[in-house]
């Protein structure tokens, strides 16, 4: 009987321990941010077969339903894409509806025309970044972690390589990393996103016009002298980016900021110097604006950043559509490469002026994400399509009947 006591008593001072363990993690937990509150989850693991990886036609019984065949009377000089990194739809949705309590009035929900993108790879109903910006990239799938080559390894031609083939500028603006996936598809083809010295190489190599992002540790001394070589001027603070001319490429490259996983100046600060910069060009340009805090709030079940982030695209977006509506030849496409974090509302009565937020996830989910349109050409961007529809609609609209396309430039 005493052993039995003994072992009763620890038993007993361990589940004591247990408890006392979890309250002090949960606290602790709570007042630095993480997401530590129990959720109920029904887990289920049912068979499927894989997406058709070949987008059919529409069903014939619809057909007369759907659009006109996409078509552009009014000419598109500009392109700007804003991918907002894990941004789904549950992310607009917590972030602009808590925003909209507190007065704020966003730009984003009044963009005319609104579709759903889909986004599985070759491989994985859950993409990541890799896959997602490669298919927005190049309008071909891939497995995850690829950059702008095929599920079989051949590389494929990529939105601004098109664009700047045809002689327009180009711009690249993140709060990310400059050599992260999203910003990397659109400009180096690589197996694997982690090849960092390939995909370096490449994008220094692209012919880009304006480059921002973080450093991250990414650019060491002979990359810096290769971007000088090919005609860069390097800075490092808007300080030093406004004493630049305008007409100079620009390789911007930026500290990580304080408290968070983004780099450098919030993107209302930079994106009107890339606006101007590019516009220069009397052909028109391309520019590529990522807000990466959206993903990694969203990995982090953190809805402060998540909403900071969104807000972030949001007056970005502002500074965009004001440029293209005084200049008339603009798309503007809004959307993201996946949602993180499932995140939704669940309880919000006006009355106690509190909501009940629940996430699902800290990882990507298979939701269909939003895409936003404005501009020129902005009615081909609505319904349910693929990520892959996107850049080939872009296409149509543009008149390339060489895109999408293997590339025959030659990779390092």
């Amino acid at each position: 009987m005493t052993v039995l006591r003994y072992i009763w008593r620890g038993v007993l001072y361990l589940s004591f321990f247990i408890l006392v363990a979890a309250a002090v993690a949960f606290l602790i937990g709570d007042q630095l941010g993480f997401a530590v509150k129990p959720t109920v989850q029904t887990i289920d693991k049912v068979p499927f077969s894989a997406p058709p990886l070949d987008v059919p036609a529409a069903d014939t019984t619809y057909a007369r339903l759907h659009p006109p065949a996409v078509t552009n009377p009014t000419p598109i000089r500009n392109v700007i894409m804003i991918i907002g990194d894990g941004m789904g739809v549950g992310q607009l949705t917590a972030a602009l509806d808590l925003a909209a309590g507190t007065g704020y009035r966003p730009v984003l929900p009044q963009m005319p025309v609104a579709g759903l993108v889909r986004t599985y790879t070759a491989d994985n109903l859950v993409t990541d970044s890799g896959a997602g910006a490669t298919a927005f990239a190049t309008g071909y799938k891939t497995v995850n972690r690829r950059l702008s080559k095929t599920a079989t390894g051949q590389s494929v031609r990529t939105l601004l390589e098109q664009m700047r083939d045809e002689g327009k500028a180009t711009g690249i603006v993140t709060t990310s990393y400059l050599i992260d996936a999203t910003p990397a598809a659109f400009a180096a083809h690589v197996d694997h996103r982690g090849e960092t010295e390939a995909v370096t190489t490449q994008m220094l190599n692209a012919g880009i016009t304006v480059l921002f992002g973080g450093d991250g540790g990414t650019f060491p001394e002979n990359r810096l002298r290769d971007a000088t070589r090919n005609g860069y001027t390097l800075v490092r603070s808007l300080e030093e980016l406004a004493a630049v001319p305008d007409s100079a490429r620009v390789l911007g490259l930026w500290d990580e900021r304080e408290g968070f996983e983004s780099y450098g100046p919030p993107l209302p600060d930079l994106v009107p110097r890339a606006l101007a910069q590019l516009d220069r060009d009397p052909d028109g340009f391309f520019l590529l604006i990522e807000q990466e805090q959206t993903d990694g709030a969203g990995h982090a079940n953190r809805l402060d950043l998540m909403q900071e982030g969104v807000l972030e695209v949001d007056r970005a977006l502002r500074t965009v559509l004001d440029f293209a509506a005084a200049d008339e030849q603009t798309l503007v496409l809004v959307t993201a490469d996946h949602d993180t974090g499932g995140i939704g509302i669940v309880q919000g009565y006006y009355q106690n002026g509190e909501a009940e937020i629940r996430w699902n996830t800290f990882s990507h989910t298979s939701d269909w994400v939003p895409l936003l349109a404005a501009g020129p050409g902005a009615a081909a961007f609505t319904g349910v399509m693929d990520n892959t529809d996107i850049p080939r609609r872009l296409a149509t609209l543009m008149g390339w009947a060489n895109f999408p396309a293997l590339s025959a430039e030659a990779m390092p």
